[in-house]
């Protein structure tokens, strides 16, 4: 029912050079995270997945005496997951917690996030990120935070081919030079570019 992909509960992983695609599940169709997982993900592409409930790409959830779940996602493509209830992209409950840097949340559907506190707050941080319609693009309820950091566009990123699964970014791409430096995320995308 949770976590088409990959279920984490209770540990730790470094995913790396993965893409985690085509996955149906009742909630978290690519990924589901619950009681302390602290996965990073470096160099993924997360798409076309797909729920019946919540989080069509991932669904975040509680804490495990008091070890919350809070995945690092690096140079992460999140696209084209859908959900028919809440959240295409990103959905979090009861103390989910999340961080993205240098990644892109875009074409996800109905919303690219949904940060929600039933039972406890959950929290989700954004770094030289590019999040289709920014902050209007989630659902935030008033007891949960999205932390807009520096460095955050809601441009196109000018997908070479999405159609064709073809995430790459094209010339032009706004996304283009306006990750950290490489001195903190990976020097090359899933491509080896």
């Amino acid at each position: 029912n949770q976590g088409g992909g990959i279920y984490f509960s209770r540990s730790n992983a470094l995913i790396e050079n993965v893409i985690i695609r085509n996955n149906i599940a009742y909630q978290g169709g690519g990924l589901s995270f619950s009681n302390g997982s602290g996965q990073v993900f470096k160099n993924v592409l997360i798409e076309n997945n797909s729920v019946t409930a919540n989080g069509g790409a991932a669904f975040f959830s509680s804490s495990y005496n008091g070890i919350d779940a809070e995945p690092l996602f690096i140079n992460t493509t999140i696209t084209n997951n859908t959900s028919n209830g809440s959240a295409g992209g990103l959905y979090f409950v009861n103390g989910g917690f999340a961080t993205l840097i240098n990644s892109i949340l875009w074409g996800n559907s109905p919303t690219q996030a949904e940060v929600n506190s039933w039972p406890a707050a959950s929290e989700l941080s954004l770094q030289y990120s590019v999040v289709e319609d920014g902050v209007g693009g989630m659902i935030i309820d008033e007891n949960s935070t999205v932390n807009w950091l520096t460095g955050n566009i809601s441009s196109d990123p000018r997908f070479i081919n999405p159609d064709l699964s073809f995430y790459s970014l094209a010339d032009l791409s706004p996304a283009i030079g306006a990750g950290l430096d490489t001195t903190i995320v990976p020097t090359t995308d899933i491509d080896g570019n």
